[in-house]
């Protein structure tokens, strides 16, 4: 007995300190819904559109983030490491002329319509406010260290 008991708790420690920090994820918007879809209405992203359950491209480090003020307001400009930079071509590439949900966690960030393949694995997400901006910078600091990539 006291060995499942002990069992047990190394597992729980072990899923206890497993990183929370949360992953930036890709998801290409639809009008049509599926078995496997589910459907974004937010305050910022009205009546978006359906995403599929699973994202279609997954992030869990970057290279860097930083604020890039300018035009549009409070921006952030990330860049992705090599290998996802390549993966968020191919994702826009066939992603032209539709929209791409970006979520950090369950999130929702920005949905803009690709128009084009982003090459180089650098992208920027737009912000109504510097607080927000700023709020989603210091999550996105969390994904600098992490693994992967």
């Amino acid at each position: 007995m006291r060995k499942v008991i002990y069992i047990g708790f190394l597992l729980l420690a072990a899923s206890c300190s497993k990183s929370t920090n949360p992953t930036l994820a890709f998801y290409v918007v639809s009008d049509q819904q599926s078995a496997n879809s589910r459907f974004i209405d937010t305050q910022d992203l009205p009546k978006l559109g359906y995403i599929s359950r699973k994202p279609d491209l997954e992030i869990k480090s970057i290279k860097e983030v930083y604020p890039q003020n300018g035009d549009r307001g409070f921006t952030l400009a990330v860049a992705l490491k090599t290998e996802d930079a390549k993966q968020f071509a191919a994702l826009t590439e066939r992603s032209i002329d539709k929209r791409l949900l970006v979520m950090l966690g369950d999130s929702p960030l920005s949905a803009p319509t690709v128009r084009s393949t982003i090459e180089g694995g650098r992208f920027g997400i737009d912000f109504h406010t510097q607080a927000e901006q700023t709020k989603t910078e210091q999550e996105l600091k969390k994904l600098l260290d992490a693994g992967g990539g």
